[in-house]
């Protein structure tokens, strides 16, 4: 699920927002993800049909983040996926030389599970998924990607079909983890994406995250929401907090930074911090934020597509640097982008077990 296109054109998002200029960018497999090209920005044009951020937040809701409660803290490690595509792999290949290796290093470690309309009844894949998190008391980590329109329609496309397709599952959603903890990654690039919409597009996309926020803190009240915080280095850090405002991340608890991407944790973590200060100065905002390290090991290369030479970055854990709330595997190792890079004739999505190695350091 990888593509490279023209933007639609630039509309403002924001009364004061400068937003960055079109070009060709590439998004990576089941996660899509934008490339690395320079920040350019343009001057802001004045619109009187821009959206507006939201009110500015002093007392955050149940699941921003803010009172003594945290999923991190009321479970017991991160829940491992054992119907993974890893652990598929290994079970499958008990004679592989390189079996050992990735049942340690890959399969054994928790990555973020993805649900979007593949799932059948969302509800109940959700609740299955969360209740046997839950019967180890451990943390289960979603990912919520169904958003109409999502990837701007290319090798990522599909989602719900509408508005109201998309809020029904939502609520599916909602209702599957319940009143129990989780961690949900919302709509990865949703936002980094807003440049290939129409303006009423990009208010409608704006108007389902915030509604997404506002079912999940109602509902879930015990799920984590982090929202689309960008890759780390596309977007201006100011416009993405601009962003980040008008979906309502003030009633989440957060953002990524860097999911399916190669950025180095402390670049990540850095760009990560400058965002959240402009939350908290521009919009009394106080948001935590988690880095996908799944394969940002050895930083870029410059290539999106399914780089030689990478490495994970670390395990998942609770906590990192700079007051990280988390360092995730958000893309799955050894995964690959699709047919490109040193994954040559594999499809998106796919297990690849030279890929994982690779990624393993072995």
């Amino acid at each position: 699920m990888t593509w490279r296109t023209k933007c639609a054109g630039l509309a403002l998002l924001l009364p004061l927002l400068a937003l960055t200029a079109c070009d060709e960018r590439a998004t990576a497999a089941r996660i899509n993800r934008p490339s690395n090209p320079p920040i350019t920005t343009v001057k802001p044009v004045a619109s009187s049909s821009s959206i507006a951020p939201s009110p500015t937040t002093k007392t955050p809701p149940p699941n921003s983040g803010s009172a003594a409660y945290s999923p991190y803290t009321s479970t017991q490690g991160f829940y491992v996926d054992p119907t993974s595509n890893a652990a598929k792999w290994v079970r499958s290949n008990p004679g592989d030389s390189r079996a050992s290796t990735l049942s340690q290093l890959i399969a054994a470690k928790p990555a973020a599970k993805a649900f979007d309309n593949w799932n059948g009844q969302v509800k109940n894949a959700v609740d299955e998924y969360v209740s046997a998190a839950a019967a180890k008391n451990q943390l289960p980590v979603l990912i919520g990607y169904n958003l109409p329109f999502r990837d701007c329609g290319q090798y990522s496309h599909g989602g719900a079909a509408n508005a109201d397709e998309y809020r029904t599952w939502v609520r599916d959603v909602s209702a599957g983890i319940a009143n129990r903890p989780s961690v949900l990654i919302l709509e990865p690039d949703s936002l980094i994406h807003l440049d290939c919409l129409s303006e009423a597009d990009r208010r409608t996309r704006v108007e389902l995250l915030k509604d997404a926020g506002q079912v999940l803190g109602q509902q879930s009240p015990k799920t984590w929401v982090y929202m689309d915080g960008s890759d780390g280095r596309w977007t201006d850090p100011s416009e993405m907090a601009d962003r980040l405002a008008a979906a309502g991340v003030g009633g989440v608890r957060g953002y990524t930074v860097n999911v399916a991407n190669f950025n180095t944790t402390d670049q990540a973590t850095s760009y990560g911090k400058r965002v959240k200060s402009v939350l908290k100065m521009r919009y009394n905002i106080d948001s935590g934020f988690v880095v996908d390290i799944s394969r940002n090991g050895n930083g870029s290369d410059g290539s999106w597509c399914n780089p030689p030479g990478r490495r994970i970055g670390g395990f998942p854990q609770v906590g990192g640097p700079n007051t990280v709330d988390a360092l995730l595997w958000i893309k799955k190792p050894g995964e690959s982008d699709g047919n490109c890079g040193v994954a040559q004739g594999t499809k998106s999505g796919e297990f690849i077990p030279d890929l994982a190695m690779q990624l393993a350091g072995g």
